[in-house]
């Protein structure tokens, strides 16, 4: 079965009160697409995220994806590379153009550790994820390390696109 994997490599943060607002310029989101002959990687953009911490816990939190950004990163014939963003915007996979965006959200209490100044903390995060309006339950796990007026966090999931209706050759539909 192929899967796209999502790769959240940095993931900085500013906060304002308990609320800490995801600085764009700063974080991003890399993908890794794998298939039987080999795989392709990328990057797709943040439009807008945050987070929110009460006590020892992050008790919310929401990251929207713009998916019209999707970029591949490795192959250097523009021909070829526009092909690929170009096939992975289209209905075959994505549908960007009716699916613009994809919705990370944090929607249960996610225990984070002592409530000090600074600290690390390796915890796993439960989510809810949107792809094409279709939502699943996933648990990420989540370095996560929080200072006096922000926070980084970085982590990977492995995303099994079929359960977003991504069927496109896929062994699990198509022989």
């Amino acid at each position: 079965m192929k899967h796209l994997v999502l790769v959240v490599l940095s993931l900085s943060i500013v906060i304002g009160s308990n609320i800490y607002t995801i600085d764009i310029e700063k974080s991003y989101l890399e993908w890794v697409g794998s298939k039987v002959t080999g795989e392709h990687n990328g990057t797709v953009d943040f439009l807008s995220g945050f987070v929110v911490i009460q006590d020892k816990s992050i008790i919310g939190g929401e990251f929207i994806v713009d998916m019209t950004s999707i970029k591949n990163l490795d192959i250097s014939n523009e021909t070829y590379k526009g092909y690929l963003e170009d096939h992975l915007k289209s209905k075959d996979f994505f549908d960007v153009e009716n699916y613009p965006l994809a919705i990370l959200e944090i929607d249960r209490e996610n225990y984070i550790g002592q409530n000090e100044k600074s600290f690390d903390v390796n915890a796993s995060f439960f989510c809810s994820l949107s792809i094409k309006e279709i939502t699943n339950d996933i648990n990420i796990p989540l370095d996560v390390r929080v200072f006096n007026s922000h926070a980084i966090a970085s982590g990977a999931i492995e995303i099994d696109r079929t359960l977003y209706d991504i069927t496109y050759k896929s062994k699990s539909f198509f022989p």
